[in-house]
């Protein structure tokens, strides 16, 4: 079933938006840096090569606070930019140069590797949430001139990008501190370990049905667990979204908002007892 789904979106995809990709990155003007991690995936070295925005306040030395720390979205590329440009696409096209200005670390993989379980057709991530976002954290971390709050990890991701997302959040989600499907699907069922997580879901009103379908039961099994589920069905859009990276970042900033006044008010009762 998701095989044939693929094929079929993959030839639809393809064919919308002609042009949009060059257009979106010739906007893009920020510098992104290329780095690689190598990690072990089923037991097998892998290297994965990223791009990295860096906030934007960083392009004035005097600016920094050494003793700060500042959030970062990792996003996770569709299976048709997969090669060199990767998720460029996406990454340009959703965010822009919103991430930089918002003082956010911008991540995104070139390929997002996967495979096909050739009893089902199903795709997997290859430990994406388990085995990847844990190096990558790690290895940035380690840069002294980075100053990553990784307490702060956002994830998105498009198409089969989303799909990732969704497993990478399901299966670890006091990994991150919000999601963002821009749009995704998953087989998998939410569990009270997603318990007020922050999750944004964003479909077009004419994507594939079984993905409409399927997504509006995630919304609903996603807020039966008490999840902080936002779930939005954008008009006449299909399958690759037309979205405006403030609605995106504003978001995100109020995810971060209301952590920090729930923190504070953690820290402020039990300095009460």
């Amino acid at each position: 079933m998701v095989r044939i789904l693929i094929l079929t979106f993959l030839a639809v995809v393809l064919n919308q938006n002609e042009g949009s990709e060059k257009q979106d990155n010739e906007k893009s003007k920020q510098k992104l840096l290329k780095e690689e991690i190598t990690v072990k995936i089923k037991g097998k070295e892998q290297k994965l090569t990223f791009r990295m925005s860096i906030p934007e306040l960083f392009t004035k030395p005097s600016s920094i606070d050494k003793n700060s720390k500042y959030p970062i979205v990792i996003v996770f590329p569709p299976m048709w930019l997969i090669g060199d440009n990767g998720g460029k696409e996406l990454y340009t096209r959703y965010f822009k140069g919103e991430i930089s200005k918002r003082n956010y670390y911008g991540v995104y993989f070139d390929s997002t590797p996967y495979e096909t379980d050739n009893s089902s057709g199903s795709l997997s991530p290859l430990g994406f949430g388990d085995e990847v976002i844990p190096v990558l954290l790690e290895h940035l971390t380690k840069i002294k001139k980075h100053f990553i709050d990784t307490k702060k990890v956002f994830i998105a991701g498009g198409s089969i990008g989303g799909m990732f997302t969704f497993e990478a959040f399901f299966s670890n989600p006091d990994r991150f501190i919000g999601a963002l499907i821009l749009p995704g699907t998953t087989s998998s069922k939410p569990t009270d370990k997603l318990k007020k997580k922050p999750i944004y879901i964003i479909i077009g009103e004419k994507d594939f049905p079984q993905w409409r379908s399927r997504n509006d039961e995630l919304a609903n099994e996603l807020k039966n667990v008490g999840a902080d589920v936002k779930y939005e069905v954008l008009k006449d859009q299909t399958h690759r979204l037309d979205l405006k990276p403030k609605v995106l970042l504003d978001w995100m900033d109020e995810v971060i908002k209301k952590s920090e006044k729930e923190k504070s008010e953690t820290e402020s009762s039990h300095h009460k007892k």
